[in-house]
């Protein structure tokens, strides 16, 4: 069983906490803001403020995507097998070949000798008797 004694010390310390809650609650209120502004009609800089925000969101969100893509794209590029672009070429599908094997030149017909004069001057030679 409890003394009286210990009775009224528990009855005092209950007593103080009830007095400490009503000073806290009093400061609380002197302090507390309100939560929302009152209601008034949007202006410009609020729609300009709604816009910054979407834009950091829009960029933050770019960004995330951004190195995503780099990611995939640098793993993609590991994986990748290089000597499967390797490929055997074929005579006959190289031209170039084809007109070596043919004895024909390399650069094509439009080639002309310096000795037959064929070679566009084109203006008045005056070599030619």
């Amino acid at each position: 069983m409890l003394s009286s004694e210990q009775i009224s010390r528990e009855e005092a310390v209950a007593q103080s906490g009830a007095e400490l809650a009503a000073q806290w609650r009093n400061l609380i209120s002197a302090f507390a803001f309100p939560e929302e502004d009152p209601h008034r009609r949007a202006c410009h800089r609020d729609y300009l403020m709604k816009e910054m925000v979407w834009m950091a969101h829009d960029f933050v969100q770019e960004r995330l995507w951004r190195r995503a893509m780099c990611y995939s794209l640098a793993h993609e590029a590991c994986a990748f097998d290089r000597r499967s672009l390797r490929r055997p070429i074929l005579s006959s599908l190289n031209p170039l070949s084809a007109l070596k094997e043919e004895g024909g030149s390399a650069r094509g017909p439009a080639t002309v000798d310096a000795k037959s004069g064929g070679g566009g001057g084109g203006g008045n030679n005056s070599n030619n008797n």
